[in-house]
């Protein structure tokens, strides 16, 4: 069994278990992702993590390829009882598809925006906006400022280099109120593609050490 496929047997066991796992990620990231396994695919995992404060906030994706190791986690039945006391429980979001094309067209369109984490190229930032336009290979995107203004960008942006999405957390989903709707080019399943598009720097992602 080649770790790839190994991998993704762990994690479809703790998805089928409810279990508390770590992802670990060490060539992208030095503290692993604590979390609940809620989608597993053929490339990507989505995770539905325990935040510091010790409660649920959104959702992170992350590439299977780029895992490098799946633990379960020593506090989980701490983290358990901590869950129960507060009435909280997994829940799968609101998206279709495992694959990036896939999720970042239905994020975009249940949630308004995604968060964009390319950890090879810029290890210390994370953009938020909504898919734009999208081909095989790349996408543009409209992105949304940290003042919850839209601005475009006609830049291309290769899927290869996207590591880590997030989508569904109080901060992007905050932006998100504060902006309103993003202009009509924005992509959703179905539709044509656009011309144009746009962009803006967002905050890193919280992950769960």
């Amino acid at each position: 069994m080649t770790r790839r496929a190994a991998t993704v047997r762990r994690l479809k066991a703790a998805a089928k278990a409810k279990a508390i796992v770590e992802v670990h990620r060490r060539r992208l990231d030095p503290l692993p992702i604590r979390a609940f396994v809620v989608e597993v695919g053929p490339e990507w995992v989505v995770l539905e993590p325990i935040r510091d404060r010790l409660d649920f906030d959104g959702y992170d994706a992350v590439r299977i390829r780029d895992i490098s190791e799946v633990l379960a986690s020593p506090k989980a039945g701490f983290l358990h009882r901590v869950l129960r006391a507060k009435h909280l429980s997994p829940k799968r979001p609101k998206i279709e598809g495992t694959d990036l094309v896939a999720l970042l067209r239905s994020i975009c369109a249940s949630y308004g925006v995604v968060v964009i984490d390319r950890e090879r190229l810029y290890p210390d930032s994370v953009d938020i906006g909504a898919i734009c336009e999208s081909t095989s290979k790349d996408f543009r995107v409209i992105w949304l400022s940290p003042t919850a203004m839209w601005e475009r960008d006609d830049r291309r942006y290769a899927f290869r280099d996207v590591t880590h999405l997030g989508f569904g957390g109080e901060y992007e989903m905050t932006l998100v109120r504060m902006a309103g709707l993003p202009p009509k080019e924005v992509e959703v399943p179905g539709t044509p593609k656009r011309k144009r598009t746009a962009k803006v720097q967002g905050r890193k992602s919280s992950r769960t050490g």
